[in-house]
């Protein structure tokens, strides 16, 4: 069982253990007209991916992040991921996305999971605790949402391409950090 590495001196002998990971899609203007969305016609949605999908990545690593198969276009959308247990933190991940394949789906009028939910497509940082904080029961009620869920927040705009050897940094840091764990 993986355990948490505390940056700094807080005890930390927990691990979050992930139950399913909620995607919003559409729901910061910018990146909606970038993916060729109008967000004034079209409202924001959630989709999921497998919590196999997790990929974590201790702070100061570098993970050794697979180019997956069937994709010419692979990008990568930084989020805010929120952790809930009510809110029992939050990270930095990234929202793997296999454009063309999702862009042909779409093209079909057909569902793009094949873009974004395969294996390690989900790579995230340590979760930052927080104190508890209660958050709005009738938004996560509508999503069935429970502890050991994480919310990836959707990315502003300016989403990038990734080909083999790039090296993406989280810059983000705290001294109470727990690491994610599939459960």
């Amino acid at each position: 069982t993986p355990s948490c590495s505390p940056s700094g001196g807080w005890p930390c002998a927990e691990v979050f253990p992930v139950h399913r990971i909620y995607c919003i899609g559409r729901n910061y203007a910018a990146h909606a007209r970038e993916m060729g969305s109008d967000p004034t016609r079209e409202p924001p949605f959630f989709f999921q991916k497998p919590n196999d999908a997790i990929q974590y990545v201790a702070p100061g690593q570098i993970a050794d992040h697979p180019y997956p198969a069937l994709t010419r276009n692979y990008h990568y959308e930084v989020e805010l991921v929120a952790a809930l247990q009510h809110v029992f933190g939050y990270a930095v991940g990234l929202d793997m996305t296999r454009r063309d394949l999702q862009g042909d789906m779409k093209d079909q009028k057909k569902p793009w999971e094949i873009g974004k939910s395969f294996d390690l497509s989900a790579p995230i940082g340590p979760i930052h605790r927080v104190a508890p904080w209660r958050t709005d029961r009738q938004a996560l009620r509508s999503l069935r949402a429970q502890g050991g869920d994480l919310i990836y927040s959707g990315t502003p705009e300016n989403v990038g391409a990734v080909v083999r050897g790039t090296r993406l940094r989280d810059r983000s840091h705290n001294d109470r950090t727990c690491m994610p764990e599939r459960t």
